[in-house]
Protein backbone atom coordinates (compact mmCIF):
# COMPACT_ATOMS: atom_id res chain seq x y z
CA UNK A 1 0.00 0.00 0.00
CA UNK A 2 1.34 3.69 -1.39
CA UNK A 3 1.50 7.05 0.80
CA UNK A 4 -1.15 8.79 -1.91
CA UNK A 5 1.49 11.83 -1.28
CA UNK A 6 4.35 10.78 -1.64
CA UNK A 7 4.50 7.32 -3.34
CA UNK A 8 7.04 5.74 -0.48
CA UNK A 9 5.04 2.20 0.90
CA UNK A 10 3.58 2.50 4.06
CA UNK A 11 2.23 -0.62 4.58
CA UNK A 12 1.80 -4.16 3.45
CA UNK A 13 -1.17 -6.92 3.70
CA UNK A 14 -2.73 -10.03 3.08
CA UNK A 15 -6.54 -10.00 1.79
CA UNK A 16 -8.50 -11.36 4.92
CA UNK A 17 -12.24 -11.46 3.50
CA UNK A 18 -13.15 -11.17 -0.08
CA UNK A 19 -17.05 -9.96 -0.25
CA UNK A 20 -18.67 -11.21 -3.69
CA UNK A 21 -22.25 -9.86 -5.85
CA UNK A 22 -24.53 -12.31 -6.64
CA UNK A 23 -23.26 -12.75 -10.14
CA UNK A 24 -19.72 -13.72 -8.34
CA UNK A 25 -17.86 -10.70 -8.67
CA UNK A 26 -15.37 -9.12 -6.13
CA UNK A 27 -17.22 -5.61 -4.70
CA UNK A 28 -14.78 -5.01 -2.26
CA UNK A 29 -12.53 -7.15 0.50
CA UNK A 30 -10.82 -6.75 3.68
CA UNK A 31 -7.17 -6.60 4.92
CA UNK A 32 -5.16 -7.61 7.24
CA UNK A 33 -1.94 -5.18 7.44
CA UNK A 34 1.27 -4.01 8.51
CA UNK A 35 2.37 -0.52 8.86
CA UNK A 36 -0.41 2.89 8.32
CA UNK A 37 -2.70 3.36 5.67
CA UNK A 38 -5.31 6.31 4.99
CA UNK A 39 -8.22 7.01 2.83
CA UNK A 40 -7.15 7.86 -0.53
CA UNK A 41 -3.90 5.31 -0.44
CA UNK A 42 -3.62 2.73 -3.05
CA UNK A 43 -2.05 -0.49 -3.53
CA UNK A 44 -0.59 -3.24 -5.89
CA UNK A 45 -0.71 -6.53 -5.38
CA UNK A 46 3.07 -7.49 -4.47
CA UNK A 47 4.32 -8.68 -7.67
CA UNK A 48 7.25 -8.86 -9.83
CA UNK A 49 7.82 -4.57 -10.85
CA UNK A 50 9.98 -5.53 -14.04
CA UNK A 51 11.48 -8.66 -15.63
CA UNK A 52 12.73 -9.44 -18.96
CA UNK A 53 12.46 -12.91 -20.42
CA UNK A 54 14.36 -12.72 -24.00
CA UNK A 55 11.00 -11.03 -25.64
CA UNK A 56 8.29 -11.05 -22.80
CA UNK A 57 8.23 -8.23 -20.33
CA UNK A 58 6.68 -9.28 -16.51
CA UNK A 59 5.47 -6.63 -14.66
CA UNK A 60 2.97 -5.84 -12.61
CA UNK A 61 0.92 -3.47 -14.56
CA UNK A 62 1.79 -3.30 -18.18
CA UNK A 63 -1.95 -1.72 -18.47
CA UNK A 64 -1.29 0.78 -19.48
CA UNK A 65 1.68 1.68 -18.53
CA UNK A 66 2.89 0.09 -21.50
CA UNK A 67 0.23 2.73 -23.75
CA UNK A 68 1.96 5.79 -22.16
CA UNK A 69 5.50 4.20 -22.65
CA UNK A 70 4.57 3.89 -26.58
CA UNK A 71 3.29 7.19 -27.04
CA UNK A 72 6.27 9.02 -25.18
CA UNK A 73 8.44 7.14 -27.60
CA UNK A 74 6.50 8.05 -30.78
CA UNK A 75 7.00 11.70 -29.50
CA UNK A 76 10.55 11.56 -29.11
CA UNK A 77 11.28 9.73 -31.84
CA UNK A 78 9.34 12.63 -33.85
CA UNK A 79 11.05 15.10 -32.44
CA UNK A 80 14.34 13.35 -33.16
CA UNK A 81 13.20 13.43 -36.94
CA UNK A 82 12.19 16.73 -36.65
CA UNK A 83 8.66 15.86 -37.90
CA UNK A 84 6.22 18.44 -36.70
CA UNK A 85 2.44 17.97 -37.70
CA UNK A 86 0.33 18.46 -34.98
CA UNK A 87 0.45 15.41 -33.34
CA UNK A 88 -0.31 15.55 -29.43
CA UNK A 89 -0.13 13.20 -26.84
CA UNK A 90 -2.79 13.15 -24.23
CA UNK A 91 -2.87 11.31 -20.58
CA UNK A 92 -5.57 10.96 -18.63
CA UNK A 93 -6.53 9.19 -15.47
CA UNK A 94 -9.16 7.19 -13.75
CA UNK A 95 -9.83 4.77 -17.19
CA UNK A 96 -10.85 2.32 -14.53
CA UNK A 97 -13.45 4.20 -13.04
CA UNK A 98 -15.29 5.58 -16.10
CA UNK A 99 -12.66 7.46 -18.35
CA UNK A 100 -13.35 10.09 -15.99
CA UNK A 101 -9.81 12.10 -17.31
CA UNK A 102 -11.11 10.96 -20.76
CA UNK A 103 -14.82 12.95 -19.98
CA UNK A 104 -12.55 15.69 -18.93
CA UNK A 105 -10.65 16.43 -21.99
CA UNK A 106 -14.16 15.96 -23.91
CA UNK A 107 -16.13 18.39 -21.80
CA UNK A 108 -13.45 20.97 -21.99
CA UNK A 109 -13.39 21.45 -25.85
CA UNK A 110 -10.06 21.26 -26.23
CA UNK A 111 -9.42 18.98 -28.93
CA UNK A 112 -11.32 20.82 -32.34
CA UNK A 113 -14.34 18.60 -33.78
CA UNK A 114 -11.85 18.02 -36.87
CA UNK A 115 -9.24 15.91 -34.17
CA UNK A 116 -8.67 12.56 -35.27
CA UNK A 117 -8.37 10.40 -32.03
CA UNK A 118 -6.29 6.90 -31.85
CA UNK A 119 -6.36 5.17 -28.63
CA UNK A 120 -3.22 3.82 -27.32
CA UNK A 121 -3.63 1.04 -25.08
CA UNK A 122 -2.52 -2.52 -23.75
CA UNK A 123 -5.67 -5.36 -23.93
CA UNK A 124 -6.58 -8.30 -23.18
CA UNK A 125 -5.08 -11.38 -25.36
CA UNK A 126 -8.51 -12.58 -26.52
CA UNK A 127 -8.67 -15.56 -29.17
CA UNK A 128 -6.96 -14.89 -32.43
CA UNK A 129 -4.43 -12.51 -31.04
CA UNK A 130 -0.89 -14.12 -30.72
CA UNK A 131 1.48 -12.64 -28.30
CA UNK A 132 4.59 -11.58 -30.29
CA UNK A 133 1.76 -11.11 -33.67
CA UNK A 134 2.08 -7.45 -34.05
CA UNK A 135 0.40 -4.45 -32.51
CA UNK A 136 -3.47 -4.82 -32.64
CA UNK A 137 -5.41 -2.60 -35.02
CA UNK A 138 -8.95 -2.47 -32.88
CA UNK A 139 -12.23 -2.75 -34.84
CA UNK A 140 -14.12 -1.66 -32.03
CA UNK A 141 -14.48 -2.84 -28.30
CA UNK A 142 -17.40 -4.14 -26.28
CA UNK A 143 -19.29 -0.83 -26.48
CA UNK A 144 -19.24 0.20 -30.19
CA UNK A 145 -17.23 -0.20 -33.41
CA UNK A 146 -14.58 2.52 -34.46
CA UNK A 147 -14.93 4.60 -37.08
CA UNK A 148 -14.76 3.15 -40.94
CA UNK A 149 -12.17 5.89 -42.02
CA UNK A 150 -9.91 5.61 -39.12
CA UNK A 151 -9.86 1.76 -40.22
CA UNK A 152 -9.25 1.78 -43.42
CA UNK A 153 -6.64 4.28 -42.91
CA UNK A 154 -4.96 2.06 -40.54
CA UNK A 155 -5.06 -0.87 -42.50
CA UNK A 156 -3.61 1.20 -45.28
CA UNK A 157 -0.52 2.33 -43.65
CA UNK A 158 -0.01 -1.29 -41.91
CA UNK A 159 0.30 -3.01 -45.07
CA UNK A 160 2.48 -0.32 -46.68
CA UNK A 161 4.61 -0.52 -43.76
CA UNK A 162 4.92 -4.44 -44.15
CA UNK A 163 6.32 -3.60 -47.61
CA UNK A 164 8.65 -1.65 -46.63
CA UNK A 165 9.86 -3.45 -43.22
CA UNK A 166 9.44 -7.44 -43.92
CA UNK A 167 9.43 -7.58 -39.76
CA UNK A 168 6.86 -5.74 -39.44
CA UNK A 169 3.59 -7.40 -37.75
CA UNK A 170 -0.21 -6.61 -37.45
CA UNK A 171 -3.30 -7.78 -35.84
CA UNK A 172 -6.61 -7.17 -36.33
CA UNK A 173 -9.51 -8.09 -34.52
CA UNK A 174 -12.83 -6.33 -32.64
CA UNK A 175 -11.00 -6.27 -28.79
CA UNK A 176 -14.18 -6.80 -27.11
CA UNK A 177 -12.40 -7.88 -23.54
CA UNK A 178 -13.65 -4.45 -22.55
CA UNK A 179 -14.12 -0.55 -23.63
CA UNK A 180 -11.51 1.79 -24.06
CA UNK A 181 -11.28 5.61 -24.63
CA UNK A 182 -11.77 5.69 -28.08
CA UNK A 183 -15.60 4.93 -27.70
CA UNK A 184 -16.46 7.96 -25.58
CA UNK A 185 -14.17 10.46 -28.38
CA UNK A 186 -16.37 8.84 -31.17
CA UNK A 187 -19.90 9.02 -29.21
CA UNK A 188 -19.14 12.76 -29.26
CA UNK A 189 -18.47 12.61 -32.99
CA UNK A 190 -14.95 12.54 -33.40
CA UNK A 191 -13.22 10.38 -35.73
CA UNK A 192 -11.60 7.42 -33.58
CA UNK A 193 -9.71 4.44 -33.18
CA UNK A 194 -7.54 2.61 -31.72
CA UNK A 195 -4.41 0.28 -31.55
CA UNK A 196 -3.33 -2.21 -28.59
CA UNK A 197 -0.54 -4.30 -27.15
CA UNK A 198 -1.93 -7.49 -26.80
CA UNK A 199 -1.57 -8.14 -22.95
CA UNK A 200 -1.16 -11.78 -20.92
CA UNK A 201 -2.52 -12.25 -17.72
CA UNK A 202 -5.02 -9.28 -18.25
CA UNK A 203 -5.71 -7.16 -14.75
CA UNK A 204 -3.27 -9.67 -13.22
CA UNK A 205 -5.54 -12.76 -13.40
CA UNK A 206 -3.12 -15.89 -14.14
CA UNK A 207 -4.67 -19.64 -14.82
CA UNK A 208 -5.00 -20.43 -11.08
CA UNK A 209 -3.32 -17.09 -8.86
CA UNK A 210 -2.50 -13.91 -9.10
CA UNK A 211 0.12 -13.42 -11.86
CA UNK A 212 2.13 -10.45 -13.47
CA UNK A 213 0.55 -9.02 -16.79
CA UNK A 214 2.90 -9.77 -20.26
CA UNK A 215 3.95 -7.75 -23.01
CA UNK A 216 5.80 -8.70 -26.18
CA UNK A 217 8.83 -6.31 -26.86
CA UNK A 218 8.21 -7.22 -30.90
CA UNK A 219 4.40 -6.04 -29.95
CA UNK A 220 5.80 -2.68 -28.48
CA UNK A 221 8.22 -2.06 -31.06
CA UNK A 222 5.74 -2.21 -33.87
CA UNK A 223 3.07 -0.34 -32.24
CA UNK A 224 5.81 2.50 -32.01
CA UNK A 225 6.75 2.34 -35.73
CA UNK A 226 2.61 1.76 -36.54
CA UNK A 227 2.12 5.26 -35.19
CA UNK A 228 5.10 6.61 -36.41
CA UNK A 229 3.84 5.68 -40.04
CA UNK A 230 0.13 6.65 -39.19
CA UNK A 231 1.51 9.96 -38.37
CA UNK A 232 3.89 10.97 -40.87
CA UNK A 233 1.34 9.80 -44.08
CA UNK A 234 -1.89 11.35 -42.63
CA UNK A 235 -1.89 14.04 -45.36
CA UNK A 236 -3.53 10.94 -46.99
CA UNK A 237 -6.36 9.73 -44.33
CA UNK A 238 -8.70 9.71 -46.87
CA UNK A 239 -6.86 8.31 -49.81
CA UNK A 240 -8.38 4.54 -48.65
CA UNK A 241 -12.09 5.45 -48.06
CA UNK A 242 -11.51 7.16 -51.62
CA UNK A 243 -9.93 4.29 -53.50
CA UNK A 244 -12.36 1.97 -52.13
CA UNK A 245 -15.55 4.09 -53.03
CA UNK A 246 -13.83 4.77 -56.85
CA UNK A 247 -13.84 0.73 -57.34
CA UNK A 248 -17.50 0.31 -55.82
CA UNK A 249 -17.90 3.37 -58.78
CA UNK A 250 -16.36 1.62 -61.30
CA UNK A 251 -18.50 -1.86 -60.01
CA UNK A 252 -21.49 -0.35 -60.63
CA UNK A 253 -20.60 1.71 -64.06
CA UNK A 254 -19.64 -1.91 -65.45
CA UNK A 255 -22.33 -3.44 -64.34
CA UNK A 256 -25.30 -0.93 -63.05
CA UNK A 257 -26.93 -1.34 -66.57
CA UNK A 258 -28.00 -4.27 -66.14
CA UNK A 259 -30.24 -3.05 -63.15
CA UNK A 260 -32.95 -1.85 -65.46
CA UNK A 261 -36.47 -1.64 -64.11
CA UNK A 262 -37.77 -3.82 -67.06
CA UNK A 263 -35.47 -6.83 -65.91
CA UNK A 264 -36.50 -7.01 -62.57
CA UNK A 265 -40.20 -6.57 -63.49
CA UNK A 266 -42.51 -9.47 -62.54
CA UNK A 267 -39.54 -10.43 -59.91
CA UNK A 268 -40.12 -11.21 -55.91
CA UNK A 269 -37.92 -11.08 -53.37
Amino acid sequence: IYDQSTGAVGARGVVEKIFKNPQGRVEKMTLRIKGSAARGDFGTWDLVPFRRRGELIYTKGADDLVGCAVILYVLKELKKKGIRNGIRGIFTRAEEQGFIGTLGMIQSGFFPASTRIISVETSKALPGVVLGGGPVIRLGDRTSMFHHQMVLFMDHVARETQKKARYFLYQRRVMDGGTCEATPYQLRGYIAGGIAVPLRNYHNQGNKRLAPEVVHLKDIEGAVRFLIEMTITMEEFETPTMEILKRFENIWQKYGARLQHKELKGSRV
